[in-house]
């Protein structure tokens, strides 16, 4: 198993709690995912239960996101 990819210093201060984003992972789109929290393994997004996986709350690898947006930045 490969290392775990650290978050960079660009993406620490441009990304915040409370923010929305759009990412792209495993070639799903999802867009509008409020930040909740983040360290240097996960990024913890709110999600919309309506859709796939049906959670509230799902957590995300930094190492598998392939796109990362801020829809108002």
């Amino acid at each position: 198993m490969p290392p775990v990819q650290k978050k960079t210093e660009a993406t620490e201060s441009l990304l915040k709690v409370g923010d929305l984003v759009h990412l792209v992972s495993g070639g799903r789109t999802l867009t509008n995912y409020e930040v909740l929290a983040m360290d240097d393994r996960f990024l913890k997004l709110s999600a919309n239960p309506q859709i796939a996986p049906q959670t509230d709350v799902i957590l995300v690898p930094w190492g598998a996101l392939e796109v990362l947006g801020l829809p108002n930045g």
